[in-house]
């Protein structure tokens, strides 16, 4: 599946999500890619890269406060309390290149 110029694979079934602890049970890997904009996957291969929204905002030449918004767009679409753990359902999830 093709996301822009970036390409993400579906893994099906990862297995640290494998035993249920997932929030988002029941939804589909195509699901979820289908509910992020290209631009909130911009915004999470910087982030699980370890950019700054700060550094993140000066990069895709929008405000600190928008990288935020999507942010919190990005943990809430990907079932994730908080930064971290959103970074760490997207590593489950997607396969950044």
């Amino acid at each position: 599946m093709s996301s822009g110029n970036h390409t993400i694979h579906d893994q099906n079934q990862p297995s640290s999500l494998a035993n249920g602890s997932n929030p988002l049970n029941g939804t589909s890997v195509k699901q979820k890619l289908n509910r992020i904009t290209q631009r909130e996957y911009q915004v999470l291969e910087l982030l699980v890269n370890g950019f700054s929204a700060k550094e993140i905002g000066d990069r895709l030449y929008v405000s600190e406060h928008t990288i935020v918004t999507h942010r919190k767009h990005l943990i809430e679409k990907l079932g994730a309390k908080n930064t971290a753990e959103m970074v760490k359902n997207a590593c489950n999830l997607f396969h950044f290149e």
